[in-house]
């Protein structure tokens, strides 16, 4: 028979209570560092983000660049390369 193991007590560090009407209170106060990371982080995920977003578009500007040329000399060599009967 497998018995349950007593979980040893956790401390909780901070906590969050919202009233009935939606007001927050943190416990306890974030101090200017924990505001100042918290921003930090607000304004770093978009920032990451877009940067992917712009990276992703200048790659397949690059790629639909690539490929042009790669279609554009095919037709080139298959018109160069075609048979022109002589009238």
């Amino acid at each position: 028979m497998h018995l349950l193991t007593a979980r040893s007590a956790r401390s909780v560090e901070r906590f969050e209570l919202t009233t009935r009407n939606g007001r927050t209170y943190r416990y306890p106060q974030p101090t200017w560092l924990d505001r100042l990371a918290a921003w930090l982080h607000s304004v770093a995920e978009p920032a990451v983000l877009s940067a992917v977003v712009v990276g992703l578009l200048y790659f397949a500007g690059e790629l639909a660049e690539a490929i042009e040329a790669l279609a554009s000399d095919s037709c080139r060599n298959a018109n160069r390369n075609s048979y022109k009967p002589a009238l």
